[in-house]
């Protein structure tokens, strides 16, 4: 397991001036990536950026967020909501609700990689199968095969294949696996 904590990490401010973003970690290092993790903070309306090879999967840490453009109807995210996934070209929009929104946001490289993000649960050990970053939207606490770790809000962790992880629910897994390794 390696920690990845908030403290560490540089803020780059969105083109639309909209919000931020702090890149947890990503594969590889440099260019376009196969695949990231990062905390979006979400203070006005705004479109997202286009990414034309990627595919997006979108959980709230806190706040609430209501997106459009997602082939429906306006959908609104908040903690507990389920995460929404979508290709990164889709002409999304958001609009942060009575303030500004944190989102964790996994994108992976279309035809290259599957991602999800599922919140781990203290009530059932999963094993990772892949690639994979845990995140938490506020102070809290997981197990690692038995051992357990704390977390400070917005600290993450990534954790070695075929781990056995549990966790409070405000700890959401982002699991990264290849398509063709």
């Amino acid at each position: 397991m390696r920690l990845l904590p908030a403290a560490g990490r540089s803020t780059v401010s969105w083109k639309n001036g909209g919000g931020t973003t702090e890149e947890v970690c990503r594969s590889p290092l440099a260019g376009m990536p196969d695949w990231r993790v990062s905390i979006a903070t979400i203070a006005r309306d705004g479109p997202f950026s286009r990414f034309d090879d990627l595919d997006r999967h979108l959980a709230v840490l806190s706040g609430r967020l209501l997106l459009q453009g997602l082939g429906h109807g306006p959908l609104i995210l908040e903690p507990g909501s389920a995460p929404v996934r979508f290709p990164g070209s889709a002409p999304v929009v958001a609009r942060p609700l009575g303030g500004h929104a944190i989102a964790l946001n996994l994108m992976t490289g279309r035809g290259r990689f599957l991602g999800s993000v599922v919140p781990l649960r203290e009530d059932g050990m999963v094993t990772s199968a892949a690639a994979t970053v845990i995140v938490a939207s506020r102070d809290a606490r997981f197990r690692i095969d038995g051992t357990t770790h704390h977390l400070k809000r917005l600290d993450a962790a990534a954790v070695g294949i075929g781990c056995r992880l549990a966790g409070d629910a405000s700890v959401l897994m982002a699991e990264i696996d290849p398509l063709h390794p």
